[in-house]
């Protein structure tokens, strides 16, 4: 049988007790204060067509926590309003039978149904932006327990993105408008990379990549100094990547080489041009204190980087004691296409 999906409300006076019992995995009701409101000893009264006390027939609007009729089953989920906290609610999974046993503490509360907490001590946020709309509103609800098998999707929607911290995030109207909209154009947005990465692999060559590269660093650090120095003297750098630093310290430079390679990238040859211009860089630096290299960066446009040149890109980093990166593939060209689509605004 399909597992179905309800909400069901706890005492709010007493959250703190409901959060600690149901990360014990109990799921508690109150209207329990009297072991003849045993849900078990009720039903099987009513069914030897026993006349049921007013203690008795107060419980029958729990009768589902015992499964009967259409109610609970193992595998159900359980939506709880306001726990851990107001504005927040936790979901759990049926796991095993009904039971009474009186809170001790409360002396009451002696409904309990075995559930499994899927969203931990923390709970999902009400306002959320992965809360579904219908959600937010069937949780105004005053009602003690109710079915909401029509939400199952967006249920399970969450019970899906458990591990994502938005979970736990309040959102204004305007940021879920804003999702909304970015789920509606992603899949515009993944056909446009692909189209636009066949048309510039198409449209660029070799050195060619260069400019564009470097026109497209400059929108991702506007306040960089951003130059393309390949050619002759490059000194092993096709762009320089200039960073203002405080005070009078020399400024920082991170340099780059562009590689327009195909298949495997495997030529060593990078990795020694990326030292040597670091290397340059640095002595350059011990003559004027006008600069410092942070970083050394491998752009490459469509190629693997094979194991030994990482390998390679390692052993530079511990000789200059820079750290080296490589760029390529997707974020190469996702970094393009924002850079070219904010210009055009």
């Amino acid at each position: 049988m399909k597992n179905r999906f309800w909400v069901s409300r706890t005492d709010k006076a007493a959250q703190k007790f409901f959060m600690e019992e149901l990360l014990s995995g109990k799921l508690r009701q109150g209207w329990g204060y009297d072991h003849a409101q045993d849900l078990r000893l009720v039903l099987q009264k009513q069914v030897d067509g026993r006349k049921l006390e007013a203690h008795e027939q107060v419980v029958m609007r729990h009768r589902h926590m015992a499964g009967q009729g259409g109610g609970w089953k193992v595998g159900d989920i359980i939506i709880v309003p306001n726990l851990p906290t107001h504005g927040h609610f936790s979901i759990a999974k049926v796991s095993g039978g009904y039971r009474f046993e009186i809170a001790e503490d409360h002396s009451d509360y002696g409904h309990i149904r075995e559930v499994e907490l899927l969203t931990g001590k923390h709970g999902i946020a009400k306002s959320s932006i992965l809360v579904d709309s219908g959600l937010r509103k069937t949780l105004r609800n005053a009602g003690r327990t109710w079915n909401v098998d029509h939400l199952a999707s967006a249920i399970e929607k969450l019970i899906e993105n458990l591990d994502d911290s938005i979970l736990l995030s309040d959102a204004t109207n305007v940021e879920r408008t804003q999702a909304a909209l970015d789920l509606a154009i992603s899949p515009a947005v993944e056909v446009l990379k692909e189209v636009f990465k066949v048309g510039l692999t198409s449209a660029l060559k070799h050195a060619e990549w260069e400019g564009v590269i470097a026109q497209a660093l400059k929108s991702k650090f506007p306040t960089a100094e951003i130059e393309a120095t390949g050619g002759p003297g490059e000194k092993g750098a096709d762009i320089e990547i200039k960073f203002p630093t405080p005070f009078e310290m020399p400024r920082w430079v991170v340099v780059a080489q562009v590689k327009d390679w195909d298949g495997v990238a495997s030529s060593l040859n990078l990795a020694e041009q990326l030292k040597t211009a670091i290397e340059t860089r640095q002595i350059q630096n011990e003559a004027r204190t006008e600069q410092h290299v942070i970083g050394a960066l491998a752009i490459i446009t469509r190629a693997k980087i094979s194991s030994d040149l990482k390998l390679a890109f390692d052993k530079v980093a511990l000789e200059t004691r820079v750290p080296v990166s490589i760029l390529t593939g997707d974020e190469l060209y996702q970094l393009i296409l924002s850079s070219y689509l904010s210009n055009q605004g």
